[in-house]
């Protein structure tokens, strides 16, 4: 019994530094022109629905998110048209809408959790990459490619989930959509 306790011992603290290790994601630093490069599909537009299932991907099943955004503005690429000729992006990611819940003290870490999550009724301009051959994308540099629409008095403004960091415009700190729109231009006329 007490060998087996001491051999459990060191497996135990593999566990739990594995367990604080992954709470940790290491990202490359995006420039905007490496992210505008880099998407296969640049848009501005609203979820309108969101909706939970599973994949069949490698011999297992997946959990999914299949999100349904009302275009505004297509920047690169094109969108799907709907009978009364709106645009429309159906965009399918791996992870689930649902956070992790913790069970009998214990604390679960989604291998999604980087893995933006959008709410219907939200406005967003996504980076997306091209679709894989299971059919799921991601925003370019995952929170990098994803930015929040806020309205104020004045105009419209976007921020990704790092706070615009490391984008070489508007530094920390929300950037006007006017700006955004024309720095993809930019960087699609090079």
């Amino acid at each position: 019994m007490l060998r087996r306790i001491l051999l459990a011992g060191p497996m135990l603290i593999g566990l739990m530094l594995a367990a604080f290790s992954a709470q940790a994601s290491m990202l490359e630093r995006l420039s905007f022109d490496d992210l505008s490069s880099r998407a296969d599909k640049i848009f501005r537009g609203r979820v309108i629905d969101v909706e939970q299932g599973t994949k069949a991907v490698g011999g297992g099943e997946i959990p999914i998110v299949t999100y349904r955004i009302r275009v505004a503005e297509m920047l690169k690429g094109s969108a799907d048209l709907e009978k009364d000729g709106r645009q429309v992006m159906e965009i399918t990611m791996a992870g689930s809408i649902k956070n992790e819940a913790a069970n009998d003290g214990l604390m679960h870490f989604s291998i999604f959790r980087d893995v933006p999550k959008f709410e219907r009724g939200r406005e967003y301009v996504l980076f997306m990459t091209p679709r894989s051959s299971a059919g799921l994308s991601t925003p370019v540099g995952l929170g990098q490619g994803a930015f929040d629409i806020l309205t104020t008095a004045k105009e419209d403004m976007a921020v990704n989930q790092f706070n615009n960091i490391g984008l070489g415009v508007s530094e920390g700190e929300p950037m006007s959509y006017e700006s955004m729109r024309e720095a993809v231009e930019e960087s699609a006329g090079e």
